[in-house]
């Protein structure tokens, strides 16, 4: 990727003042579009709204990355705004952005987030920003970003190789951070000589994963991530963890540090047994966390309006028991829908509230909505695997309409077939629970909510 290309001076614009982020997006929008980069500016539009409207593209310093794949773009192309006055834009740190960087890539580009990680890390070097905002040619602008641009592809960093190091990276927004710190890493790398294997986990789910072949040769493991991610799996071995700010701005340090023993050992998995049931155990507990409050405040409510409204007034009683009724009969579904999200991370999500539904509609209980939540979280894993190998072109297909679709058919045929176990096999559980008077509601809440605490602590 030459940053030269795509970003010449055209679409560089200094000190520019805009009222809000959508006219900014508008300019950047216009500057693309007047260089021949869009084939259709409406689509690219609905395409950048889009992406807007699923989390904030403001990363962090002051730099916001509005980006989107579209059909109505010709070539990947960037355009950049550098602000007079900056915009509060909700980025992670709270600081106002004064840069805007736009990249357009058509739907099919595979090289959307190595342009995004290229431009980003170009904005990222000592003094760049500080510079930017004291010049005010375009052209010293755009000259200053192409200076020391030499991109490593990722199958020349090492990753053909057997790895000695593993490196994991994560930021809250999956945007810029997370590919940056990946190609810091992967540069890094190839200067000194060392095989790594680079995970990704960002927008585009985790990508480049590793095996438990990567994982049983490895030295070490570096996790340079801002947000949660699985370390079970590195148990036995030497992992150092840091902020992904870190893996971007000393990547060599930390894989020097990596290969001279740095990095706590981490506590060797139990037995495959005890784990599975630890694991299990984990999903269970994050679906009644979720639960929790549908059955405590429902169950509360009915029981304060039936016992202390009602004989004053009945209409009020009438209007708040409905209130806590609806919440109660949420409480499987969202079960459910917790369930399976611990399972298969979001891709689980729908499946699981609609399993928990159609677990109600044929007559089961709670148990039956806990027990639908792995079958749901399982069939949306299942078809996440199935469908990892789809083209790039077809991802957003893939994540919004293949994988769901297939998961709910699979989810209610299942459903349907075990109806007379799930219409059954529930209905003591939900009758104890619908006979709590809301000072026992309140009691078992509480006595629940200490024990996942409990447990997330061992755990």
């Amino acid at each position: 990727m030459d940053i030269a290309q795509l970003l010449p001076a055209s679409r560089i614009r200094l000190g520019v003042r805009v009222a809000d982020r959508a006219e900014a997006n508008r300019r950047l929008t216009a500057l693309l579009e007047a260089d021949g980069c869009l084939l259709d500016r409406a689509c690219f539009e609905r395409d950048l709204q889009a992406r807007e409207a699923q989390s904030s593209t403001a990363v962090q310093g002051g730099l916001a990355l509005p980006h989107a794949r579209s059909e109505g773009v010709e070539q990947p192309a960037a355009a950049l705004l550098v602000l007079g006055e900056p915009l509060d834009c909700c980025s992670m740190d709270g600081v106002p952005v004064d840069m805007l960087l736009m990249i357009a890539s058509p739907q099919d580009s595979a090289v959307h987030m190595q342009a995004i990680a290229a431009l980003a890390m170009a904005l990222e070097r000592e003094g760049v920003r500080d510079t930017l905002r004291r010049l005010e040619r375009p052209e010293d602008a755009a000259a200053l970003l192409a200076e020391g641009d030499a991109p490593v592809p990722a199958e020349e960093c090492g990753d053909a190789q057997q790895p000695r190091i593993l490196v994991v990276t994560a930021c809250p927004s999956g945007i810029a951070h997370t590919y940056m710190a990946a190609q810091a890493f992967r540069e890094a790398a190839r200067a000194l000589g060392i095989p790594v294997k680079v995970e990704t986990n960002g927008s585009r789910g985790v990508e480049n994963m590793l095996t438990e072949e990567d994982i049983r040769v490895a030295e070490a493991v570096i996790v340079a991530a801002d947000k949660q991610v699985e370390t079970a799996r590195f148990a036995g071995k030497r992992v150092i963890s840091v902020p992904v700010a870190d893996g971007i701005h000393r990547p060599a340090e930390l894989l020097q540090q990596a290969l001279s023993g740095g990095g706590e050992k981490t506590v060797q998995a139990a037995a495959p047994p005890v784990r599975v049931v630890r694991r299990l155990y984990k999903y269970l507990m994050n679906g009644v966390s979720y639960m929790l409050p549908f059955l405590v405040a429902g169950g509360a409510l009915t029981a304060l309006a039936e016992r202390y409204v009602a004989p004053f007034a009945p209409s009020l009683a009438a209007l708040l028991m409905a209130v806590g009724g609806a919440a109660l009969l949420l409480a499987g579904p969202v079960a459910a829908g917790g369930i399976a999200y611990a399972v298969a991370d979001r891709p689980g999500l729908m499946p699981g509230f609609a399993g928990g539904l159609l677990v109600q509609a044929v007559g089961g209980g709670l148990l039956s909505a806990l027990a639908v939540g792995f079958l749901a979280g399982l069939v949306a894993w299942g078809m996440t695997r199935l469908t990892a190998r789809v083209p790039a072109a077809l991802d957003s297909v893939r994540t919004m309409l293949l994988c769901p679709l297939a998961a709910l058919l699979a989810v209610g045929l299942c459903v349907d077939a075990l109806a007379p176990v799930f219409g059954g096999g529930g209905q003591w559980f939900s009758g104890l629970l619908g006979s709590l008077d809301g000072a026992a509601a309140v009691l078992l809440g509480c006595v629940l909510g200490a024990r996942i605490g409990e447990a997330e602590k061992r755990l």
